[in-house]
């Protein structure tokens, strides 16, 4: 996304769903517009605890939905010699009321404030949680998290992955979380994942110790457009 941070830019950043808040300021960001950080907070990836840094932004917008005196947390969130580098991340927080549509066949993103997901269309799913829904691989049914941060297809606790018809698993490398680091291992579904009104074959996923949940990343979602309904609760997935 393209965004405008006290009144500068435009910077790039990444939506994540799967962020909390309102976002995240990388620390190249706070050193092109020379600006320090203000403050410590504590802040967990869901396994490891660590004190982080935060900045306050006078304002940050995508296009028309803004927000002033903005507290994000901020550190380096780039990889070292990545080849896709961002300014910071936007969190499931920062787009209020209304639906967020996100086509990515279309490479477009479009937020419509007044309007509202249907619960009666088959394709609806409801969530507690953002943004976690019920999802089926071959014919059993979990819950997964949409988290458009990821580039995984798929992260998958290896608990899960003993339950499912798939590959043996080959290593993979490393992944990464806030505050941790942990091995990757790859393997080829062998059934189909069904989430919402979308039935994706042949999903290429990743399986490690640490995940507590099912991930769903931009390798699947790719070919999908997916609508967060945040204040109702509620998401769809569908073809475009």
């Amino acid at each position: 996304l393209n965004v405008q941070v006290n009144d500068q830019g435009p910077f790039r950043f990444i939506f994540d769903s799967g962020a909390d808040g309102l976002g995240r300021a990388d620390s190249r960001l706070l050193d092109a517009l020379g600006l320090e950080a203000t403050g410590v907070t504590e802040h967990t990836d869901g396994i490891n605890a660590s004190t982080i840094q935060v900045v306050r932004l006078e304002s940050v917008a995508v296009g028309d939905v803004g927000h002033s005196d903005a507290e994000l947390l901020t550190r380096s969130y780039n990889r070292q010699h990545a080849e896709y580098t961002f300014d910071g991340i936007i969190g499931n927080e920062f787009f209020g009321r209304g639906v967020l549509v996100i086509n990515y066949p279309a490479r477009e993103m479009a937020y419509y404030p007044t309007a509202r997901l249907d619960k009666a269309t088959d394709a609806v799913e409801a969530f507690d949680t953002p943004y976690e829904v019920a999802i089926r691989i071959g014919d059993r049914e979990f819950t997964a998290y949409i988290g458009t941060g990821s580039t995984l297809s798929m992260h998958i606790p290896l608990a899960i992955y003993e339950q499912l018809n798939a590959t043996p698993l080959e290593f993979s490398g490393q992944g990464r979380r806030a505050n941790t680091t942990f091995n990757l291992y790859s393997t080829s579904l062998q059934d189909a994942v069904q989430i919402g009104g979308a039935r994706v074959e042949n999903v290429n996923a990743r399986v490690s110790e640490i995940a507590r949940h099912i991930n769903i990343g931009f390798g699947l979602l790719r070919e999908l457009v997916v609508a967060l309904d945040r204040d109702s609760g509620l998401v769809t997935v569908c073809r475009s």
